[in-house]
């Protein structure tokens, strides 16, 4: 459903990562894992493999701030430039164009110029967290937070039903 309504909206869905490398200028992602990020970008089917020109990334996905330090230097190898750009909120968040993003970027640095009026489309708090990489690690801490505010939670429930 996500897809039909992007394509409603005049996104062009694309049938290759080749095909994507090709034809689009500015690329954001969003996948589950690592090795994901990896196969998309790096790998001899991947964006960098394949694209034409310099491109501007942002990848959303939620990784280890090292996995996003070695795609920042395979980009910056390949003359592209990528952000990492972890995003949280989840699905009400995505509906209501709230989302927060965590930009692995400082606020002075030419990376958040560039990537911010894009993040600004899809969210409402959009933070620098000063250098590449660090988006990742500001997220993986937010996570961290959150899984320990539910033990908490969760502990003071079993407490509360004794």
């Amino acid at each position: 459903p996500g897809f039909r309504m992007l394509e409603e909206l005049g996104a062009k869905r694309a049938g290759s990562l080749a095909e994507v490398a090709d034809s689009a200028d500015t690329i954001l992602s969003m996948v589950t894992a690592c090795d994901h990020v990896r196969e998309v970008y790096a790998s001899a089917d991947g964006i960098f493999a394949n694209a034409k020109g310099s491109k501007l990334i942002m990848d959303c996905s939620t990784i280890k701030p090292s996995t996003s330090l070695e795609m920042i230097g395979a980009a910056t190898k390949a003359g592209h430039t990528f952000v990492d750009t972890p995003v949280g909120g989840g699905v009400p968040a995505a509906s209501a164009g709230t989302l927060t993003f965590m930009v692995g970027a400082g606020e002075q640095s030419e990376e958040w110029k560039r990537v911010k009026p894009f993040l600004d489309c899809m969210g409402s708090n959009i933070v620098p967290c000063g250098a590449p990489g660090k988006g990742g690690a500001a997220k993986l801490c937010n996570n961290l937070i959150l899984g320990i505010s539910m033990i908490g939670v969760s502990e003071g429930y079993r407490l509360a039903a004794e």
